[in-house]
């Protein structure tokens, strides 16, 4: 995602238990944010920052991007 020209990565990390995926955004290959994605079912997700200051644009759009996660990454294809 680019926000106020700087570009962010998001990746979806795997791991060994479907609950404790996580979505990471990343700027210049620093962790910045992470949703530790809790219960697709249910929607929930547990935001972590690790980096103090960000504007409140890329937390919004961070934010926007676990609601499309949990409304759609939970979803298998046939």
């Amino acid at each position: 995602m680019e926000i106020e020209g700087r570009k962010y990565t998001l990746v979806v990390t795997s791991a060994n238990d479907f609950d404790t995926l996580s979505l990471e955004c990343t700027l210049d290959n620093e962790l910045i944010i992470e949703a530790e994605l809790v219960s697709y079912k249910e929607k929930q997700a547990k935001i972590h920052f690790h980096k103090s200051g960000l504007s409140l644009k890329v937390v919004e759009a961070f934010i926007n991007e676990v609601n499309k996660e949990l409304i759609h990454g939970g979803q298998k294809n046939s």
